[in-house]
């Protein structure tokens, strides 16, 4: 019986976590859409700042150049966003080239931290997800919280009612845009 109980304890705790994280980007997205400029200074400094730390784990603890220099790499390509921000086009080679980036710098690390279990002390898994989330994710979630943005859709209905666009729904229609804009200048 008391499996059971844990078993159910351990499913309503991810059922809980999950619904806070969603409204936890449901709000940043909220927060993104009202204060662009400072999302774009936050991503920016978040950018350097992660730049920073690869610099000093490279030096201070002799973490291999390879990984570090991916994602000091990424770090720069995605730092090109800023300059268009908060307009992404989504079929644009600065952004096609940040997709690339980012799984890149991911599966860099991955490999790096499976071998690294293997041969010096193990880290625990909430010690590289932490590393992951601060050092290889932040900056390019943060893109992506930009990217849902809803530039362009209306706020309001015929009778001025506000609605809420969906997101994805605005997702879909930028690439749409981005593909009818791309079509038109080759045309």
């Amino acid at each position: 019986m008391l499996h059971v109980i844990t078993a159910i304890g351990i499913v309503a705790s991810l059922f809980v976590s999950g619904f806070c994280f969603i409204c936890g980007v449901i709000r940043t997205s909220d927060l993104i859409e009202e204060y662009p400029k400072r999302s774009k200074l936050f991503i920016k400094y978040a950018g350097a700042t992660t730049i920073a730390i690869h610099i000093l784990l490279w030096w201070f603890d002799s973490l291999p150049a390879l990984p570090n220099l991916i994602g000091i790499f990424s770090q720069a390509i995605f730092a090109c966003n800023l300059k268009t921000y908060p307009i992404t086009e989504v079929i644009s080679i600065t952004f096609i080239a940040t997709i690339i980036s980012s799984l890149i710098n991911h599966f860099t690390w991955l490999f790096f931290f499976l071998e690294y279990n293997n041969t010096h002390t193990k880290l625990t898994a909430v010690e590289i997800t932490m590393f992951f989330m601060v050092i290889v994710w932040l900056v390019p979630f943060s893109y992506l919280l930009a990217l849902t943005e809803s530039h362009g859709l209306p706020l309001h209905d015929e009778s001025g009612k506000a609605i809420r666009p969906n997101i994805l729904k605005g997702f879909f229609l930028k690439v749409g845009d981005s593909l009818q804009s791309k079509k038109a200048r080759n045309e």
